[in-house]
């Protein structure tokens, strides 16, 4: 397992800041990657001591990289269901067991909370959370583009900066360095 997280973080170093910010476009797209296996291996080998240069280092080529790479990948699929969702369902809801109106029936319940919001937030600051399924439902009930951006965009930092700065300080435990 060692040689295959070394040989995923050696291929997107090379690339730099390109290559995190691509892999976690594709990874919220196509699926991939393992992205957090593949930021624990990165934050392994980016260096200790922990310093003020290497934080900044970690923000500018990794962490940032990789957070608007995947709101951009989320807002693709986002997009999808958001111009498409009605339609599928439209045409799909005898085999999906609900129509449009049950999702106009959840939009407005939704509407009236903040659940949607909250379960969008916690799905990106959760590693190893498949949010691809609920990046479709926020855009089927047609959640505001810039809220879903927004709380995207900050789950996921959340997410990489927990990940890399627990690999970071925890890394030779889990990889016996």
């Amino acid at each position: 397992m060692f040689s295959f997280v070394e040989n995923m973080v050696l291929q997107a170093g090379a690339w730099g800041a390109l290559g995190f910010f691509l892999g976690a476009l594709l990874e919220e797209v196509a699926f991939p990657l393992p992205s957090p296996l593949l930021l624990i291996g990165v934050a392994f080998f980016f260096g200790k001591p922990i310093t003020a240069a290497v934080i900044v280092k970690m923000l500018a080529s990794v962490i940032v990289p990789i957070c608007i790479g995947a709101t951009i990948g989320s807002l693709i699929i986002y997009g999808l269901a958001y111009s498409g969702g009605k339609v599928t369902i439209d045409k799909f809801s005898r085999w999906l067991g609900f129509s449009w109106a049950d999702v106009e029936k959840l939009r407005q319940k939704l509407a009236a909370k903040s659940s949607d919001e909250w379960a969008l937030f916690l799905s990106r600051c959760i590693p190893f959370t498949p949010t691809t399924l609920i990046t479709v439902v926020a855009g089927v009930i047609r959640m505001n583009p810039l809220t879903f951006m927004l709380i995207t965009l900050t789950g996921i930092f959340i997410r990489v900066t927990a990940l890399f700065v627990g690999a970071m300080i925890f890394g030779g435990a889990i990889f016996g360095g």
